[in-house]
């Protein structure tokens, strides 16, 4: 029995050596597009439509269904950034940015999201399909993103246009920072874009 004690004392001791040894998980620092929203040269008059948009949650491919910085360093390859996470999965990323976008511009009467239980006359089906730092070699780094945007009117449940939305920022370097920028470009205009077409759809209304 005591030869079973001292057997089970020396296994423990070896496991918690052992669990002092690993090596420490890496950090992750955790980003949020940059605050570069500007709506220079959009129409700002309050109560410039009477109509009310909500912009729904973005479906997406699996693998922008994360919380990584993905990064295309090969032709049709994405990868993950080591270290770095963003702050929500990229599809709600990329919401909460148009969302701020469209009230800014002040061209609609309430923006709201599929989480607010409040009716709309209008509203924004998104897919994102790419959201991506490009980082190949003979290729100038920058950030493209991919947006595919249905404009439905929810009084009659019909889709009244669809559109594609497409932007490759050029960052100043492939460095994270300057990425990161880039990044914060891109979602702009993709956002500007959206708002101009979806207010197009419905003039006159």
């Amino acid at each position: 029995m005591k030869t079973i004690r001292l057997t089970l004392l020396s296994l423990t001791l070896l496991l918690v050596t052992a669990c002092s040894i690993l090596p420490e998980p890496t950090p992750q620092r955790v980003y949020q597009l940059p605050d570069q929203i500007t709506t220079a040269g959009q129409s700002k008059q309050p109560g410039a439509t009477k109509l009310s948009l909500r912009v729904s949650t973005p479906s997406s491919p699996l693998i922008l269904s994360s919380n990584r910085v993905l990064v295309m360093s090969e032709p049709n390859q994405l990868a993950a950034f080591k270290g770095v996470r963003w702050s929500d999965p990229m599809p709600q990323l990329f919401q909460a940015r148009l969302v701020h976008y469209l009230r800014d511009a002040n061209n609609w009467r309430v923006v709201s999201t599929d989480d607010t239980p409040i009716s709309s006359d209008y509203e924004l089906v998104i897919r994102l399909a790419q959201f991506h730092a490009v980082r190949m070699p003979a290729h100038a780094p920058g950030v493209q993103i991919t947006v595919n945007a249905t404009l439905v009117n929810r009084n009659n449940k019909k889709a009244v246009s669809s559109q594609t939305f497409s932007e490759l920022a050029p960052a100043n370097s492939s460095t994270f920072t300057d990425l990161l920028h880039a990044y914060g470009t891109a979602a702009n205009t993709v956002s500007a874009n959206i708002n101009t077409w979806a207010k197009a759809q419905v003039e006159g209304y």
